[in-house]
């Protein structure tokens, strides 16, 4: 089978699930989001559904996160040249830094080009109020969230990527609505050793050294992914 056929079945059986899924279910994805965060994890929808999937599979939470991250990688960074062709150069700068080693020079771009993808749709910065302008701009543009119970009744209405970003409208909004978290925690107040996820005021200005590993370069990536999935989520599920 090909990357392109397995890739289509894996996010059909994906979009079908989310036209069916029952209210505890969705019950079931917030908490996988939230657990995902305390583990310095900023997870998109296909993550989340994957995880709910698979996640007995394998001993670790990070090794599962991973797994999916790994399992359609080329697709994700030609996700992010499609959506926004002109930093296409500094996507595949932090894929081919991260696949080489160079962890440090991959996070750095991680979170200032997730910035830059924000910054060019809504002329603000990302890491703004911690998060607090970020999730008010995402609120009005995935519009309201419609509810589970309806989903069955409604999808004919909507593309499935339509549906699909609207059922996780709260998810999103939950998570970026944690303005304390290590991403965006005032540097000053941190200890870098306890970091889950490294600071992103701590890389970008080079207050913090001791944040380079694979690690920590996945989870980089899957923020900048999650921001890409809260941008332009529903285009790329339309287009797959």
């Amino acid at each position: 089978m090909s990357f392109r056929e397995k890739l289509e079945g894996t996010l059909n059986k994906v979009v079908e699930m989310a036209k069916t899924w029952p209210s505890e279910k969705a019950e079931d994805m917030k908490y996988l989001a939230n657990y995902a965060y305390s583990q310095g994890w900023y997870l998109n929808e296909v993550f989340i559904f994957g995880l709910h999937r698979e996640i007995t599979e394998h001993e670790s939470f990070d090794d599962a996160v991973i797994m999916l991250i790994e399992e359609d990688w080329d697709f994700y960074w030609k996700s992010l040249a499609e959506y926004k062709p002109l930093r296409s150069v500094l996507f595949e700068e932090i894929k081919k830094c991260h696949e080489v080693g160079f962890y440090g020079a991959a996070i750095h771009l991680s979170f200032s080009q997730a910035d830059g993808l924000f910054y060019d749709k809504f002329g603000v910065s990302l890491y703004g109020s911690r998060f607090k302008i970020a999730k008010n701009k995402f609120s009005e543009e995935i519009n309201d969230f419609i509810s589970r119970d309806s989903l069955e009744l409604l999808s004919q209405h909507y593309k499935d990527g339509s549906l699909f970003r609207r059922m996780f409208n709260e998810v999103y909004s939950e998570v970026l609505s944690k303005t304390d978290g290590d991403l965006v925690k005032q540097t000053g107040h941190t200890v870098e050793s306890q970091l889950l996820l490294p600071n992103r005021h701590g890389v970008l200005h080079g207050i913090h050294t001791d944040y380079v590993s694979k690690l920590n370069s996945f989870k980089a990536i899957a923020f900048l992914l999650f921001i890409l999935f809260a941008l332009n989520g529903e285009e790329i599920m339309e287009n797959v």
